[in-house]
């Protein structure tokens, strides 16, 4: 994967710093099972990829690139069965930050960012598993990995209106 912006919809909700931080016990539950589900997937798809190319020819299977003719076939099938599983649960925590108008991790981006507004423009409150509290922003279109410190000078107090941080 790359390190492009993943661009949330521009309907999408907008966060306060304070309503960011506030979600955060719920949705550091929810990053940290994707990111082990992603992590998981990718291993495990990495392993079956080097078991169909480095098994060696045998003269009991005809083709010994079809996992179907191996004399672990079976097991072959089940680990792919059990990767199906893992995407649907998945799909399903990414549904759950979706639909909480987060964007989601990913295998080599272990962020989530909260859409915001900081001086009349699009930007993201990064947040990385394993923080603490929200730290970080980034302008919408650039990468986390461009993110910058939250200036806690400029978010205003928790009951203060404002159409920023």
């Amino acid at each position: 994967m790359n390190d492009a912006p993943k661009t949330p919809p521009s309907h999408t909700h907008r966060f306060s710093f304070h309503s960011a931080n506030a979600m955060l016990p719920l949705v550091r539950s929810i990053a940290k099972d994707v990111y082990q589900l992603l992590k998981n997937i990718s291993d495990t798809q990495e392993r079956l990829a080097a078991i169909n190319i480095t098994k060696p020819a045998s003269s009991r299977t005809p083709n010994s690139s079809d996992p179907k003719t191996t004399p672990y076939a079976k097991e072959v099938e089940s680990i792919v069965a059990a990767v199906d599983k893992k995407q649907e649960r998945l799909d399903d925590c990414v549904k759950e930050l979706e639909d909480l108008n987060l964007v989601a991790p990913e295998v080599d981006r272990p962020f989530v960012d909260f859409p915001a507004i900081y001086d009349d423009k699009d930007v993201c409150l990064c947040w990385k598993i394993g923080e603490e509290r929200i730290q970080y922003w980034h302008p919408q279109s650039e990468p986390c990995s461009a993110r910058r410190p939250v200036d806690l000078n400029l978010v205003p107090a928790k009951n203060e209106l404002t159409s920023s941080l």
